[in-house]
């Protein structure tokens, strides 16, 4: 008896493990079939598969693994591939090329300006903190943007109001290093950069001080300012996203992170509103503020204009303080560069204030500046996707609605670019 109960024991787990491989097996040819017939119809990619590339689940595993040096991780493949497009592929997603040459970007950003956008996928990603902001905007809605944008990002406004801004916040930056000097304790010059990046662009965009600065602990909203961009980063790697968010801890803290930075620019949107002589203001929200449709209203919600404005103070927090940080590291690499460029500060500024004209002057200043953005730029890619069925300059063909990644941080490191590279 206990033989026959052994027995049918077995059955019941081949029966059992008979099920389990037949249903991990039909979800797994469903999510196949489906996202070649949603996404990838008409695509043969298979000579061109990407980085970690398997059945099914493409390169999900690969980026997932990698994301935190993703960026070169894809410089070395795509150097192992010789610099050709290659394919991602991920669950549920559409292809994505990549290729970094030239010719590929002004195809892009130029020749075929108009079939590319920033794609729905992406759009609906990063909603939760960007909105309807430049970053997640096409057509006539990022032109207008960019045009009322530049009449605060232009030489004359940057001599007569921007410049003072950075004077002032630097005064305070060199005087919070000089305590740390004092007092020799350890500091991370990435985090004072950034308190120094948003005290700056928050008056450039809002006309507010923060006074990060003057805090020698996190400051709460730089703080859910960063985790919100990590959150969506981790996004892009993750097709099931709106639904893990929802159950897990980690979703849960970012809809807190998304709330909190978006409340603190909608509570100055509604604080402007209400304030007297607000014409004369010149930040770039009162700008927005200003701007009015053809029966006279205001031509953007407050919540518009909170994600608006945010999505500038992301642009120019973030990339700022990279770049500074990326340069002084290079600096501390090549003491010979090092006191040549001090030579040349002492040479053109001294102890006088600085100008726009004089830093006009600093030719070597602005050739290291711009050698550390080669090695290290601030955006290290960056993609679109199209509208039409098209052909990038190598042959690749790109169906509708297929991405098109390139990577400055790989043209950086391109010998038929840079032969030293």
């Amino acid at each position: 008896m206990f033989d026959s109960f052994l027995k049918n024991l077995e059955s019941l787990d081949i029966i059992q493990t008979s099920l389990i491989t037949t249903i991990i097996s039909s979800i797994s040819v469903f999510i196949y079939f489906y996202t070649k017939e949603n996404f990838n119809k008409g695509e043969n990619t298979s000579h061109i598969l990407g980085p970690g590339h398997i059945p099914i689940l493409g390169s999900g595993l690969f980026l997932k693994k990698n994301f935190n040096n993703l960026t070169h991780q894809l410089y070395l493949y795509s150097k192992q591939n010789s610099f050709k497009t290659f394919c991602i592929k991920n669950l549920f997603a559409p292809n994505t090329y990549v290729n970094s040459s030239p010719e590929v970007v002004e195809h892009i950003l130029k020749n075929k300006f108009n079939n590319y956008v920033k794609g729905e996928l992406t759009k609906e990603r990063v909603h939760d903190l960007l909105g309807n902001g430049i970053f997640a905007s096409d057509g006539e809605s990022a032109k207008l943007q960019r045009k009322t944008a530049a009449n605060i990002f232009n030489v004359k406004s940057f001599k007569d109001w921007v410049a003072n801004i950075f004077q002032n916040e630097m005064d305070v930056f060199f005087g919070k290093l000089n305590e740390y000097s004092k007092t020799g304790k350890e500091f991370d010059l990435y985090d004072e950069f950034c308190k120094f990046t948003l005290d700056s662009f928050c008056e450039i965009g809002f006309g507010i001080k923060l006074n990060c600065l003057e805090s020698f602990e996190p400051v709460a909203f730089a703080a859910a300012f960063d985790k919100s961009q990590v959150y969506l980063a981790k996004r892009s790697f993750n097709p099931f996203w709106k639904l893990s968010e929802k159950f897990t801890k980690e979703g849960r803290e970012g809809k807190i992170c998304f709330k909190e930075v978006h409340d603190f620019a909608l509570n100055f949107v509604l604080d402007l509103k209400n304030e007297e002589n607000r014409d004369k203001r010149k930040d770039l929200l009162s700008l927005f503020l200003n701007l009015k449709n053809s029966d006279g209203n205001v031509l953007h919600s407050d919540e518009e204009l909170a994600y608006i404005v945010l999505n500038f103070i992301i642009a120019g927090r973030d990339t700022t303080a990279q770049a500074l940080s990326w340069c002084i590291y290079e600096l501390s690499k090549n003491p010979s560069v090092e006191l040549k460029l001090l030579e040349e500060i002492q040479t053109n500024i001294g102890n006088s204030v600085v100008t726009y004209e004089k830093i006009k002057e600093m030719k070597y200043a602005n050739a290291c500046f711009l050698e550390a953005l080669r090695l290290h730029p601030s955006v290290p890619g960056n993609k679109r996707a199209a509208i039409k069925d098209d052909i990038l300059p190598d042959g690749t063909f790109v169906k509708a609605g297929s991405y098109v990644l390139w990577s400055p941080y790989t043209q950086g490191r391109m010998p038929s670019i840079w032969y030293n590279s």
